[in-house]
């Protein structure tokens, strides 16, 4: 199950030597012991009571070929909270249909987007992130 993760060093906190200090990352350890982040907990999205983390789904996304980039971002909704809606850039005419139906064997159902949206550009920040900024204020458009 994924969860925060936590770290603890002579540093952390600098005035709290030795504690246990939140990163503000969540991931999981699998049955080997490795250690798997999947996102941010600020990045988090409840759709339906579930929790999804867009970094999982933007992986899942990138992995079709002709990806080349894509973001998930949560939109409002009033049966669900909020709804995933993922924005990709395509390098060939790909239908989005195709990438549902795809999706629909890859990943759980609460983790599908109700749309996507093929744009041209990726709007990217000072660091070379996705702008999901921007890309909400696309959406609300």
């Amino acid at each position: 199950s994924v969860g925060m993760l936590y770290v603890k060093s002579k540093w952390s906190a600098f005035d709290r030597a030795g504690e246990w200090v939140a990163t503000g990352d969540t991931g999981y350890k699998n049955k080997e012991g490795y250690y798997f982040l999947t996102g941010r907990a600020d990045d988090m999205i409840v759709s339906g009571g579930e929790n999804v983390y867009p970094s999982e789904l933007e992986q899942v996304l990138r992995s079709y070929a002709g990806v080349i980039d894509a973001a998930v971002i949560g939109v409002p909704d009033d049966e669900f909270g909020q709804r995933l809606r993922a924005f990709i850039v395509t390098e060939k005419t790909i239908r989005t249909t195709e990438i549902f139906r795809w999706l629909s064997e890859k990943i759980p159902r609460y983790q599908t987007p109700k749309y996507i949206d093929i744009i041209a550009e990726m709007p990217l920040t000072a660091i070379g992130k996705p702008d999901k900024k921007k890309l909400q204020e696309i959406s609300s458009n």
